[in-house]
């Protein structure tokens, strides 16, 4: 635990002592737990913020730190959802990349770098999450369709990548095959 904020213990009890209320505005909305005087060793002391006042008490730290990625853009013009969804890959993807090209997030992101940022990660999209070997017996190719079916537990999914090793439910690498019947009979002691 850093020394400069709360446990999420700690956070939890300023927050509930509040309400999950903002103490200057009465919002319920996106509520954090601030140290006034910074000192975290003492939760009592602390007070339950809206982002936009926590953020208010912190002036030197930048904005969006304070609020999640969903509702505050990445860039000032543009968030990084936006642009993923663009380019058919996760946020989190442009946001790595953006970093990787150190890509200014205080600015409004330009026409240039938004074209080095796909570049980047279109030349990427070749990679997968899970680097796999070729011709690996537990990775069965499939198309990317709407859902598949685990054969054993009957569990239905939209696969995320073309080779699909494993139902994710079950964790079977046999998700493809039926289960095979044991006669109670056959067996032989």
């Amino acid at each position: 635990m850093k020394a400069d904020q709360y446990s999420r213990h700690e956070s939890i009890k300023v927050k509930a002592r509040a309400n999950y209320l903002c103490e200057f505005c009465g919002s319920d909305q996106m509520v954090q737990a601030h140290a006034p005087d910074g000192n975290h060793s003492d939760w009592r002391k602390g007070i339950c913020l809206c982002a936009g006042h926590h953020a208010d008490q912190h002036p030197n730290i930048p904005r969006n730190l304070f609020f999640t990625k969903m509702q505050q853009p990445y860039w000032p013009n543009v968030s990084a959802r936006a642009i993923a969804t663009e380019l058919g890959c996760h946020n989190r993807t442009v946001i790595r990349a953006a970093k990787k090209l150190e890509i200014a997030i205080s600015t409004p992101i330009s026409d240039n770098d938004r074209g080095r940022l796909k570049e980047l990660i279109k030349s990427r999209e070749h990679y997968s999450c899970h680097h796999r070997r070729q011709g690996s017996p537990l990775a069965v190719e499939v198309q990317l369709s709407p859902e598949l079916e685990c054969e054993r537990c009957h569990h239905k999914w939209v696969p995320r990548q073309k080779d699909v090793r494993m139902c994710p439910k079950c964790k079977s690498p046999w998700w493809d095959r039926p289960k095979r019947k044991v006669n109670s009979n056959d067996h032989t002691t």
